[in-house]
């Protein structure tokens, strides 16, 4: 299963650039949707929705991170009923409109993600992700998010917390 670690930025242009220092190269580039339903505490349901497709992930929160426990492609023609139907089952807890860089580093995706009213945050994944790897890719001092993008609250400085 794959994992991953993520953590809030204050500048992710001075991030990208430090990725590119390192040597990581950009894979794509995505304007996306993701769609999250209501879930047991430490769980994730979304549909994640770009111009490509759609995919219906799953995800567990396990120490500081995520584990995925499922990912899987959604077929256009089924999609607006694969959405009602989870609505319907579950309700839905928040749509987020974001940007993502996707890089590739060593051995790991890294994403960097630009939230609509949320903020800037980097996402390391790969099979184990360290800790340490947001310093060795320049964030120092990460601060960690431990819980699902859909319930970070926005705080009135503008600012996100957990």
């Amino acid at each position: 299963m794959a994992s991953e670690l993520k953590a809030h930025l204050t500048d992710w242009k001075k991030t990208a650039a430090g990725l590119y220092d390192r040597g990581a190269t950009l894979q794509a580039e995505l304007s996306l949707t993701d769609t999250y339903y209501l879930q047991p505490q430490g769980f994730v349901l979304k549909i994640t929705q770009t111009k490509a497709g759609a995919t219906l992930v799953k995800l567990k929160a396990e120490g500081k991170g995520f584990t995925t426990l499922s990912s899987e492609r959604i077929d256009a023609e089924k999609l607006e009923a694969k959405k009602q139907g989870l609505a319907k089952e579950f309700g839905v807890r928040a749509e987020l409109k974001k940007r993502r860089l996707v890089f590739g580093y060593q051995h790991y995706a890294v994403l960097l993600e630009l939230i609509e009213g949320l903020g800037e945050f980097m996402i390391v994944q790969g099979e184990t992700v360290p800790p340490s790897i947001f310093e060795e890719l320049g964030v120092d001092n990460p601060q960690f998010v431990t819980v699902s993008f859909d319930e970070l609250k926005i705080r009135k400085d503008g600012q996100t917390k957990n």
